[in-house]
């Protein structure tokens, strides 16, 4: 998990993860302070966390099955340098999967109506850096594995902006939410998030 956070979403995930490893991965130290309190039963069991830089990965080369990243990558000026990790480190045959804010036609007309300025690449309000993921995106990771990348998209209804939420593990809404967000033509419009996965060819990486 490359940029873990807080690691929240392991809380459960590890029972479905088999006899696996999960390594979280952040440069935050306070970050890794609260996973190990979150997680505390499983540190150094099943879950392992460790402080370094996605652009910088203590890792050896071709050494992990697969790679998990949500809502990090947009924030890293240099996405080619972080994806290019992601290579070099996973085993041929691994999968990639990275999250990030979608650069929706939906909403990019809600923040005009609002007369909100719209980031889809730069300085956001907060400061922070901020790409969407686009259909660029998606090209210049295909280019960089040399393989096909599949696009997602998720979060239809979860919109904090409009002020809508789709509750939790056992939700209606959640489902509804799922449902919807995996039509192709609604979620590229309208959903809040897009993921990109790509699998490692078996072949020879590319330079």
């Amino acid at each position: 998990d490359a940029g873990s956070g807080w690691g929240w979403c392991w809380r459960d995930g590890y029972l479905q993860r088999g006899g696996h490893a999960i390594v979280l991965v952040d440069f935050v130290r306070a970050n890794l302070h609260i996973a190990h309190e979150l997680l505390s039963a499983h540190i150094n069991k099943s879950i392992f966390l460790v402080h370094g830089s996605i652009l910088n990965l203590p890792f050896p080369s071709e050494s992990i099955d697969a790679y998990w990243s949500v809502q990090t990558i947009q924030h890293i000026p240099d996405e080619i340098a972080a994806y290019r990790e992601a290579c070099r480190m996973l085993i041929p045959g691994g999968t990639m999967a990275c999250y990030g804010l979608n650069d929706s036609p939906l909403m990019r007309a809600y923040y005009r109506l609002r007369g909100k300025p719209y980031c889809r690449e730069g300085k956001a309000i907060d400061g922070v850096y901020l790409r969407r993921f686009s259909d660029d995106s998606r090209r210049r990771l295909a280019a960089l594995f040399g393989a096909p990348v599949a696009s997602k998209f998720s979060e239809l209804l979860f919109t904090p902006e409009w002020r809508l939420y789709s509750g939790g593990n056992d939700s209606l809404l959640g489902k509804l939410d799922s449902y919807l967000s995996s039509s192709v033509p609604l979620g590229m419009l309208g959903a809040r998030q897009r993921s990109f996965h790509v699998v490692k060819p078996l072949s020879e990486r590319p330079s």
